[in-house]
């Protein structure tokens, strides 16, 4: 799409493949120059193109303007007979990424549950060049460089983010305001330049446009390119995803046969499928390179946050390893036991089966976090082992092993989530017993 012809025929053609008859759209309204256009475009188009037009006005308090911004966009929509949504929300002061970041989450968010088909947003050229500029600074690849789409899904239930602005200038979006005599409110802290943003606006791309007088349309040229080289390096790493896929893991002899960039690029691109961000460059090449050569019984990780990349039996997956604990709880014959680390310990009433219920409770039961150490008798006649072997051989992946679930009754191992109970503990035929389970908590926590 050019920026050339009039605006209004520009964001027809950008709504196009969207096919915008008899859906409903939103546009994102902030009452600044940018939005307080994009609405009015809108609302002259949605009888020709046949949508719903509504608008939302995200209110986050940050500024004390802010309610005048409601009210400029409240007396906009009632000139219009556009209804208008304004949402409040509470931005957190100190979050991980800064402000800014925490303001547009909360945005996002809005967009998500606005209850429209299609979020229509303001960004034009200009925009697109700073977050080029920006994107380069931060050293991103092509999916950082390729900037901010025309059209994107917001998760896949969520509406579609249409910018039809996207390749126009702010020189033309200011003489589209002048031609219709249309006010719009200022945010202050456009004018801060010790924002990284609006230092490249006033001091950095004046500078450029001397350098190339058509800086924008070069970096908007660059952002597509970017957005090609990034749909193709998708599109391999998917079909290297697919020929070593094994269950939910990828195999590791066949990412092992990949150029190591390759082999990043299809890790990448299956954390990415599976909602997860891989970390920078570096660390990921140097992660994969631990979990691709280390010794069969090592374990190596790479961590993502709260989850990590785990190598087991030949093959990586995804995990939430959970730290060891020093915990224990008694047991005093209930069905089920909260136990601290969220999970839950199921004890499912049995007859002749399981462990005699009447021989635990006699014994007295701790219900503790493996320590090491630990032997069962898995099988009457059958020689004492260790957990530790135990659980190796039933499959239990490293991470797990630690924190499995131990039945401790008068000092010895009556059961061990992941290799069962002990043949010293088994309720005979006709006697009541239990057979225990773990069950996960909201985090997923354990097996």
């Amino acid at each position: 799409m050019s920026g050339a012809g009039p605006l209004r025929v520009i964001v027809a053609a950008a709504l196009a493949p969207l096919q915008p008859a008899g859906r409903t759209l939103c546009c994102a309204l902030s009452g600044g120059r940018d939005s307080t256009l994009l609405l009015v475009l809108l609302h002259e188009l949605a009888v020709p193109l046949g949508f719903r037009l509504s608008a939302l006005h995200v209110h986050h308090g940050l500024s004390p303007r802010a309610d005048d911004w409601a009210r400029h966009c409240q007396g906009l929509c009632e000139r219009l007979g556009v209804a208008l949504q304004v949402r409040r929300v509470q931005v957190p002061r100190r979050g991980a990424d800064g402000l800014e970041a925490a303001a547009r989450a909360e945005r996002y968010r809005c967009y998500r549950d606005c209850g429209a088909e299609v979020v229509v947003l303001a960004h034009h050229a200009d925009d697109q060049a700073e977050t080029v500029l920006l994107q380069l600074l931060r050293g991103a690849g092509p999916e950082g460089l390729a900037a901010m789409p025309a059209l994107r899904r917001l998760g896949p239930d969520g509406p579609w983010l249409a910018r039809p602005l996207l390749e126009v200038p702010r020189a033309r979006i200011e003489a589209g305001l002048r031609d219709r005599g249309l006010s719009w409110v200022e945010d202050e802290s456009n004018a801060d330049t010790r924002r990284a943003r609006n230092h490249l606006r006033h001091a950095v791309m004046p500078v450029l446009e001397q350098l190339q007088p058509a800086v924008r349309e070069v970096l908007a040229r660059s952002a597509r390119n970017m957005a090609d080289a990034a749909a193709l390096a998708a599109a391999v790493g998917r079909e290297d995803v697919a020929r070593a896929a094994d269950g939910p893991g990828l195999r590791v002899d066949a990412l092992r046969a990949l150029p190591a960039v390759r082999a990043a690029n299809a890790l990448r691109q299956w954390l990415a499928d599976a909602g997860l961000q891989a970390p920078p460059r570096e660390r990921l090449l140097a992660g994969l390179a631990q979990l691709l050569e280390a010794r069969s019984d090592g374990a190596p990780r790479l961590m993502l946050g709260e989850q990590a990349v785990l190598r087991h039996q030949g093959c990586l997956m995804v995990a939430r390893p959970a730290a060891a604990g020093n915990w224990w709880l008694p047991w005093n014959g209930e069905l089920r036991l909260a136990l601290p680390d969220g999970r839950t310990l199921h004890l499912d009433p049995r007859e002749g089966t399981g462990l005699s219920r009447a021989r635990l409770l006699a014994a007295g039961v701790r219900v503790r976090l493996r320590r090491g150490g630990e032997r069962l008798r898995p099988g009457p006649g059958r020689p004492h082992r260790t957990l530790k072997n135990l659980l190796r051989e039933a499959g239990v992946p490293p991470w797990e092993r630690s924190h499995a679930v131990v039945l401790e009754a008068g000092g010895r191992t009556a059961w061990a989530e992941g290799a069962g109970g002990d043949a010293g503990f088994a309720a005979a035929p006709g006697e009541a017993g239990v057979e225990p389970m773990v069950l996960p908590g909201p985090a997923g926590t354990g097996r």
